[in-house]
């Protein structure tokens, strides 16, 4: 699901049919999977679409959690870092105890080349709870932060 969130939707489809060719019951990445199969079909035309809609509620719902992620994944995808970090920032202004908004931006900011903003949201995501150190050390939107002090410390930690 993070890498729904991160737009790296063709990966996600990838882990769901792993896990469902492990356990063909999991009905969390049967659903997820046919989610990710529909964000890449037809993609472009789609995700405008849904865009709109979702654009359309949000002024209706401000704060709706669940209508900013779903807004934030989908700029995300279509390479509009810029929205994607304005809707994950108001996210967690709502939901500040939910470490997975604060990895997302730490990765937005990654892409985006910024490691000194990338690094303080991954921190705040630590400090939040994040946990998910596998996902940490395998995610390319992460790359551009590998060589700075705090992650390479991040992981020595970890690892002792």
């Amino acid at each position: 699901v993070v890498l729904i969130n991160l737009g790296r939707v063709d990966e996600a489809v990838g882990h769901f049919r792993e896990a469902l060719r492990i356990d063909p019951e999991n009905e969390g990445a049967s659903v997820n999977l046919a989610a990710a199969l529909d964000l890449n079909k037809d993609a472009e035309d789609k995700i405008g679409e849904k865009i709109a809609l979702l654009e359309k509620q949000r002024s209706g719902e401000p704060n709706n959690p669940d209508v900013l992620h779903k807004l934030a994944v989908l700029y995300a995808y279509k390479s509009d870092n810029e929205k994607a970090l304005e809707l994950m920032e108001h996210l967690v202004e709502i939901q500040s105890d939910n470490p997975d908004g604060y990895y997302n931006i730490a990765c937005i900011y990654s892409r985006q080349g910024n490691a000194k903003e990338a690094v303080r949201w991954l921190r705040k995501s630590i400090e939040k709870g994040f946990k998910d150190w596998s996902l940490l050390q395998k995610d390319k939107d992460l790359d551009n932060i590998r060589s700075t002090k705090f992650y390479k410390n991040l992981l020595d930690k970890r690892d002792s």
